[in-house]
């Protein structure tokens, strides 16, 4: 019979590993990256519930009403298509310039 399969624990972080890793959202998206509106919510591009962690690439800052229509809607798969290139393609140099922060923020792993 083979050998169990590990599986990796999903980041989680602390209350505190959170709200800085959303500050540095805040800083390189500017607001809903739909309407630039500065009321934003943190979006999960891949859900927690589905084993997306919480990792700079992927969070998305969008308006209560982007965030509804869609992180949520109809169309999520192909917006987490869309979200995801721009968290990890066009953000490349905003996430090498704070690897360092993240780093620390990323030791700040639940428990």
């Amino acid at each position: 019979m083979g050998q169990p399969i590990e599986r990796k624990r999903p980041l989680r972080l602390t209350r505190d590993g959170y709200k800085k890793l959303c500050r540095l959202v805040d800083d390189r998206d500017c607001g809903c990256v739909v309407c630039r509106d500065p009321h934003v919510q943190h979006h999960h591009i891949i859900y927690r519930s589905e084993g997306g962690e919480d990792r700079l690439e992927n969070l998305i800052a969008l308006c209560p009403f982007h965030h509804m229509q869609l992180g949520h809607g109809w169309c999520k798969h192909e917006q987490q298509r869309e979200f995801l290139k721009y968290t990890r393609e066009e953000c490349k140099e905003f996430n090498k310039q704070h690897q360092k922060e993240l780093e620390t923020i990323y030791k700040l792993e639940k428990r």
